[in-house]
């Protein structure tokens, strides 16, 4: 069996977000995909009973937390006319619970 290896160039994309409530973030995306991306994903790795991301106060992404990470790709939002922030929001797994959260961005 052959081996293979296949380099490729690497970008580093560090989000810029701000805790507006104990249990909701404000993400701003890039403005554009950095040129050779096909496509950016916001990973989120929490802890909780759902997330929903919003943007222009539209439900655009939503997930049921089963233990893994959420990936959000950010292409079809990339391509949208104005300012791109959105909003995530995190139910708890139950009331008076623990939230976890880190955020990247990867491709």
């Amino acid at each position: 069996m052959d081996k293979y290896e296949i380099a490729v160039p690497s970008y580093l994309v560090v989000p810029d977000y701000k805790l507006i409530q104990k249990n909701k973030i404000l993400v701003s995306l890039p403005d554009e995909l950095p040129l050779g991306v096909s496509d950016l994903f916001l990973v989120i790795d929490y802890t909780g009973d759902t997330g929903m991301g919003f943007l222009h106060g539209e439900l655009v992404s939503d997930h049921f937390y089963f233990g893994e990470e959420w990936s959000v790709g950010l292409k079809r939002f990339l391509e949208q006319p104005g300012k791109k922030e959105m909003v995530f929001y995190f139910r708890s797994l139950h009331s008076g619970s623990r939230k976890h959260m880190n955020l990247r961005i990867a491709f």
